[in-house]
């Protein structure tokens, strides 16, 4: 009897013992869950705040990038209507200008050409360079005013263009009756008000096909389709 008292004792012991580390592992366990719950919340909210921080990032960026897309635009439209507006002002005083366009450059040339000279240098620039650019009407106005003011030449635009021999068109009957394109007058208008293509040496120009031999004159430019020389 004293024997299975013991052994009753010590399976009684035994199961307390069991009973004790069951209950202190599943309490660390439990310890060891919480915390790792914890920590994987921390994480969470580090990779939420992270998360927000660049969506609020992108949209700041977004924000700024309308923003600029948007004075971008509005600096194009207002530089737009300023261009506009120049151009109708531009226009309109073009418009005013031109149907005063003789009268504004027998003033700028006042005392140094006449009216009829200055009709004679259209008509022989329309002849000579018609359907040349700019650059090539200008560089006939400026041999022609060259030759006014060397001394080897007729010291008015009148006596320059119709000294025998020289302009072929001023010689045919025709010469009056030549009507200058506003082109032609807007390239001798610039020509006579100061606008040079050349140093004043340049006194001679001809057709490309044309066959003349001018060895002893020196070639400076080709411009359209004629050929400037010096002296």
């Amino acid at each position: 009897m004293r024997k299975i008292t013991i052994c009753f004792v010590c399976v009684i012991a035994f199961l307390c013992i069991f009973t004790s580390k069951s209950k202190a592992t599943m309490h660390v366990a439990m310890m060891d869950e919480e915390y790792l719950n914890f920590e994987q919340q921390k994480y969470d909210e580090r990779i939420k705040k992270a998360k927000e921080e660049e969506e609020a990032r992108k949209k700041a960026e977004e924000e700024k990038a309308a923003l600029e897309k948007e004075t971008s635009e509005k600096t194009k439209t207002q530089k737009t209507e300023v261009q506009k507006s120049s151009k109708k002002t531009s226009d309109s005083e073009s418009k005013n200008n031109g149907n005063n366009a003789t009268v504004a450059v027998a003033k700028a040339a006042a005392g140094k050409f006449s009216q009829k000279d200055i009709d004679i240098l259209y008509k022989i620039c329309h002849a000579e360079s018609r359907g040349e650019g700019e650059k090539g009407q200008m560089a006939v106005a400026n041999v022609i005013l060259n030759r006014v003011k060397s001394s080897d030449f007729p010291n008015s635009i009148e006596g320059v263009v119709f000294q025998s021999g020289q302009f072929t068109p001023a010689a045919s009957g025709s010469f009056n009756s030549i009507s200058p394109s506003a082109q032609v007058k807007e390239s001798v208008r610039k020509v006579i008000n100061g606008e040079r293509v050349f140093a004043d040496d340049v006194l001679y120009f001809k057709s490309v096909s044309s066959s003349a031999n001018w060895g002893k004159l020196e070639f400076r430019v080709k411009i359209g389709r004629h050929l400037f020389y010096a002296r």
